[in-house]
């Protein structure tokens, strides 16, 4: 039969038990005909804190959308009707026009993901705007390759950032001939885990003026 037989919530439209599909659903899972919601899951009841069988979806899910299909699953504030609002996402697959299985998934774990991405692109920021106000040149890489340097980098040393990042060898090329023995040795040493930082050592720029 096409359809959830009338009064039969333990009965699927492929003719599997319902109950038993259900139950081994890993998420929450209900069923609604119409506006109404016919069968649930244990996983909806705990998600929920009670059954929603019988229910108006609307009651469930004030956000309904009319229509949705799983290719676009949509986030809501969802109504207990024990009390309280539970942030979910929600994934529909429609069965037919007026039948349609609903996916729930607890969203506080991606809101707080969310949430502490966003602070640690507020951080980074900040620090990145500190960093760039301090007259000297900083930067980060991992010994082969210079993942960020600072903009004054273009004031202090007369090259841009991004010349910089391209071309691995720049740093130790403009490293004063005189210097370059004693700053590489170094540098391998720090790299290794063996030293500590570098003694100062002198720059050549592009102009020839050395710092």
């Amino acid at each position: 039969e096409a359809g959830l037989v009338e009064n039969e919530p333990g009965r699927s439209v492929t003719g599997i038990d319902g109950e038993r599909l259900f139950a081994a659903a890993p998420e929450a899972l209900f069923v609604v005909r119409g506006d109404r919601i016919e069968l649930a899951n244990d996983q909806t009841a705990a998600f929920l804190g009670c059954d929603p069988v019988g229910l108006d979806v609307h009651e469930v899910i004030p956000g309904w959308v009319e229509g949705a299909d799983a290719g676009v699953p949509f986030e809501a504030s969802l109504r207990s009707p024990a009390g309280g609002e539970l942030p979910g996402e929600v994934r529909v697959r429609r069965l037919d026009p007026t039948t349609a299985i609903v996916a729930i998934r607890d969203a506080r774990a991606l809101l707080a993901g969310r949430e502490a991405e966003a602070a640690l692109t507020e951080a980074e920021a900040r620090y990145r705007s500190l960093v760039e106000q301090i007259p000297a040149v900083v930067y980060a890489d991992d010994g082969d390759v210079t993942t960020y340097v600072s903009p004054q980098i273009q004031h202090i040393l007369g090259v841009s950032a991004e010349e910089y990042r391209e071309d691995p060898g720049m740093w130790l090329r403009m490293v004063h001939p005189d210097d370059r023995a004693q700053v590489e040795a170094e540098s391998a040493a720090f790299l290794a885990g063996e030293g500590g930082d570098l003694t100062d050592y002198r720059m050549v720029r592009p102009d020839g003026r050395v710092v």
